[in-house]
Order: structure tokens, then sequence, then C-alpha cells
């Protein structure tokens, strides 16, 4: 069965698969925590083991796919500081 308006490649048993995967992710995710402003704030109290929290959870917001998380644990990496040698 083709669905008008859509390529010849899509067929409703792809867009099947897509909802599946969607509703797998959106089921098991996490959604209603703020990782990010925890992590900055964790970052700014100046301690190691919060620094480590902080990090900790921008790779996980970073995973996610949060582009600040990314560059804020990219950056902070590249840095070479003390705390990621504790990682």
């Amino acid at each position: 069965m083709r669905t008008p308006g859509y390529p010849r490649h899509i067929t409703s048993s792809a867009c099947s698969v897509a909802v599946s995967f969607y509703k797998v992710v959106a089921e098991r995710g996490v959604w209603d925590v703020d990782l990010i402003s925890h992590a900055n704030l964790a970052w700014a109290s100046g301690n190691d083991r919060n620094k480590e929290i902080a990090m900790l959870q921008w790779w996980i917001a970073a995973e996610r796919g949060y582009e600040p998380a990314q560059n804020n644990l990219a950056h902070v990496l590249d840095q070479g500081s003390p705390v990621t040698c504790l990682l």
C-alpha cells in the first residue's frame, strides 16, 4: 500500500517501525529532570566531588543530544583539569 505524497521507498511499515522506536525512547527516558541546570549549579559550587557530578550530568545530557551539555563537557575535557583525572 502506498501513501499519497510520500516517496515510493517510504512505506507504512517503515513508519510503524519509526513510531515504535520513538515510543520506546519516550517511555524509557527521564525527561522531567533538568540535568543541565543541576550540572551548572554543581560545577559552580567549586569542589571536586560536585564537579564530577556536573560532568556526569552533562555527559548524560550530551548523550541525549543537548548541545550545551556537549559543549560544556568538551570544554572541560579539552582543558585537562584535575577533575577529569578522577573519572
